[in-house]
């Protein structure tokens, strides 16, 4: 119980980066580690009603725990010219990938349900 408290708390705090950047009725992309997963699946309702308080307009993709999967959703997301990533990491290890991919792009960038390395965040001033 208190981890999805965690996470629903983590998946308020985003929306409030999203808002801060003003990024309100735009399209944001929401890239999830496995969709199977049931505490997952009650993460992205949670998320579904925060949106919709916002007014976002949002894209679930389901990486279906496969980190190759995930790298080519988020260049779709991106190609789509979404507004803002926010992403459930397969691997924390392919974190500064993301940052790579995201960057050129110049939208904001949240990572949910994962710990990022300060260092990493830093390479980019839109990451949470």
């Amino acid at each position: 119980m208190k981890k999805l408290l965690t996470l629903l708390l983590t998946l308020v705090l985003s929306m409030a980066c999203f808002t801060g950047c003003s990024i309100n009725d735009d399209d944001i992309a929401v890239l999830w580690e496995d969709m199977s997963d049931s505490l997952t699946v009650e993460l992205a309702d949670s998320m579904d009603r925060s949106m919709y308080l916002y007014n976002m307009e949002y894209d679930h993709y389901d990486g279906q725990n496969d980190v190759a999967v995930q790298m080519s959703q988020l260049e779709n997301a991106l190609d789509d010219e979404c507004d803002g990533v926010i992403i459930d990491l397969i691997d924390v290890a392919t974190a500064s990938d993301v940052i790579a991919k995201v960057k050129p792009y110049n939208v904001t960038l949240v990572f949910i349900n994962d710990e990022i390395d300060e260092t990493i965040l830093s390479t980019y001033d839109k990451a949470y």
